[in-house]
């Protein structure tokens, strides 16, 4: 049996979808490799990976990329894990650093600032261990269990999946299960069969792994904050975003 290179991203929220893997009737046919978001889509536009949970900014312009399944990491207003965090109000604010392990959000708080809450902020690459840079005037971009854990530590937060919500009526879809569109139906079949039971793995990892967030209600946030499961809704709002991205030219930073 063909076993399938698949990515998968190293934070909370997906742990369903790697637990669903691991313990699937087919988990002979998956090697599983984890990483963050914006390696994993790296390996994967590479070549590297036959699949993998992928900030959707990937399919923007590709010809070969597609949807395999229809499951991701989506949420239909506070997401809780990807946030603007300040030590000043949002309209103080003159620099946002963008979190390097995220693609989408990247893009996505560039969209809000100039359509949203119109602002002009300037906007700068980071690596591993920015966060002390985070003072005064200038603010960040979290994602993912980071954002979780250190969104307690400043006055001002802003999340933008609620953000999206307000100006757009819509869901949003960070991340999407990607692949080859060669290997549709296949994969796809395999994984969907797999993720049908995502959302009893999503009350387990809430159990599992309350004690290491103090302070957040994980059950909640796993279970009612993201979606896995993606409808018309999500779909419609993954296409406006695509849709805003070309129409604004905006390049990663």
């Amino acid at each position: 049996m063909k076993s399938f290179r698949i990515g998968a991203v190293s934070f909370l929220n997906t742990l369903p979808y790697v637990h669903a893997l691991r313990y699937s009737a087919d988990a002979a046919s998956f090697s599983l490799l984890l990483d963050h978001p914006a390696a994993i889509a790296q390996l994967l536009t590479s070549g590297q990976l036959d699949a993998g949970l992928v900030p959707v900014t990937v399919l923007a312009g590709s010809s070969k990329l597609h949807q395999l399944a229809p499951y991701g990491i989506a949420c239909d207003g506070e997401v809780l894990s990807v946030l603007v965090c300040s030590q000043v109000p949002l309209e103080d604010i003159r620099t946002l650093l963008l979190d390097y392990r995220s693609r989408t959000s990247a893009q996505l708080v560039q969209l809000l600032a100039r359509h949203y809450w119109k602002l002009n902020w300037t906007f700068r690459q980071t690596q591993e261990g920015f966060e002390p840079q985070i003072s005064g005037n200038t603010a960040a971009l979290l994602i993912g269990d980071q954002a979780l854990r250190m969104r307690c530590r400043f006055p001002y937060i802003y999340d933008l999946g609620l953000a999206w919500k307000n100006f757009t009526g819509l869901p949003f879809v960070f991340a999407a299960w990607i692949g080859d569109q060669t290997l549709t139906p296949s994969l796809g079949n395999l994984l969907e069969r797999a993720f049908s039971s995502v959302a009893d793995w999503a009350r387990q990892a809430a159990a599992d792994e309350q004690a290491r967030f103090d302070g957040i209600n994980i059950t909640d946030y796993l279970l009612h904050c993201i979606q896995y499961r993606l409808n018309d809704r999500h779909q419609a709002g993954l296409e406006h975003f695509l849709a805003l991205l070309t129409e604004e030219e905006i390049i990663l930073h």
